[in-house]
Parts: C-alpha cells; sequence; structure tokens
C-alpha cells in the first residue's frame, strides 16, 4: 500500500519524477558536474534513484540533514 496524502504525493510519485528529472539532466548535461538543492524527500529520493532502486519506497525513510550534503561518485 503507498500512503499518498491529501493533495500531495506519494514517496514513489516523487521518485518517479526524480528519476525523470536524472535522465533529462544527463541528456543536458552529461560528463558535468551539477548542484542540486532539495528538500529532504527529493533528496531521499535521488539517492535512491541513483542507486538504481528506482521508485520502490522503503519501509522507513532515513533522516536527512537541512544543509546536508550528499556526494554521489
Amino acid at each position: 500500500m503507498v500512503y499518498r496524502p491529501p493533495g500531495g504525493e506519494a514517496f514513489t510519485d516523487v521518485a518517479v519524477r526524480v528519476g525523470q528529472f536524472v535522465t533529462d539532466l544527463g541528456r543536458a548535461a552529461p560528463q558535468r558536474r551539477v548542484l542540486i538543492a532539495a528538500h529532504d524527500a527529493v533528496v531521499i529520493d535521488l539517492r535512491y534513484v541513483l542507486a538504481g532502486i528506482g521508485a520502490s519506497a522503503p519501509e522507513q525513510l532515513p533522516p536527512v540533514a537541512n544543509l546536508g550534503v550528499l556526494l554521489e561518485r
């Protein structure tokens, strides 16, 4: 079961949009470093998409600190 708050998006909805963003970004800025600033849900989804997990929602979301830095290579 997927939880979708009233008027909001489920974790999996955001993951699908983040995945499309990553695809579009790869085409727009191939082999370039980019800075992405986002809220915690998007950062969490980005981590799952980049890890190849895609739109699968975890049971519990790991905390993401405000102004945290995530380096993916």
